[in-house]
């Protein structure tokens, strides 16, 4: 069939199965998953877009769907979309992994493994991409990332915390010599101490402070997927 036939038909199912457990269910005796995973790299990206649609909406909140596109390699598939020329396919690329994000209800070793490796798909290849609606989409999937592993994050959130005010302490502790010698007191040290912790990366100063005060994360105990999309999360998407 044409390509734009093809589009209309995953379009149509798209509609069918969103939000639709009657319909997921019939899709799936259909083998619709592995349908759409043999079109993700078709040349049409109008196609594209609306096969990762699709598959977005076929596994949402239906965990045979996900598991039917774990036994097919769905995520790593839906990967090469990630750098498309197109930013609605990316866009849509994302969608797909968010919903296969959300779409499991048991946490198993297995089930975990596949989302840390997504989470980290997300974070590396498209949370800097150039496109707005792409990053948006990737704030609306890692949303049920930080759901699912909500203990974790606290953690990580937690230890940051702490570390901040362990930087803080030592920064103050290195600045506090160099104002005396300025002949600061009272008041007045602690707008030194602002102004000494701005100064240019060139000062001694700051070459002594620079790696506790602007970045936080260089002792951060969590070198895992959680610490990673922290620090990725903690910049402003929009």
């Amino acid at each position: 069939m044409l390509a734009e036939h093809r589009t209309m038909a995953a379009f149509c199912v798209s509609c069918i199965v969103n939000n639709y457990k009657p319909g997921q269910t019939s899709a799936m005796q259909s083998s619709i998953v592995s349908i759409c995973l043999e079109q993700l790299s078709d040349p049409n990206p109008k196609l594209r877009q609306w096969v990762a649609i699709c598959l977005g909406r076929m596994w949402a909140n239906y965990e045979p769907a996900r598991w039917c596109g774990v036994r097919d390699s769905a995520h790593e598939k839906l990967e090469a979309l990630l750098s498309d020329p197109h930013p609605e396919v990316r866009a849509a690329a994302v969608y797909a992994l968010g919903t296969f994000l959300n779409s499991t209800t048991e946490r198993t070793d297995h089930a975990n493994a596949i989302d840390h490796s997504i989470g980290m798909m997300l974070i590396n290849k498209v949370s800097n991409d150039g496109s707005p609606l792409v990053r948006q989409e990737v704030l609306c999937a890692l949303q049920w990332f930080l759901i699912i592993f909500e203990n974790q994050f606290v953690a990580v959130g937690f230890q940051y915390m702490e570390e901040e005010k362990a930087k803080e302490s030592s920064a103050n502790h290195l600045l506090a010599p160099a104002i005396m010698d300025l002949g600061f007191s009272g008041d007045s040290s602690t707008v030194a101490m602002e102004k000494l912790r701005r100064v240019s990366s060139s000062t001694s100063i700051s070459s002594m402070t620079s790696s506790n005060i602007h970045n936080p994360y260089v002792t951060l105990g969590y070198a895992s997927v959680f610490g990673n999309i922290w620090k990725n999360i903690d910049i402003p998407f929009l």
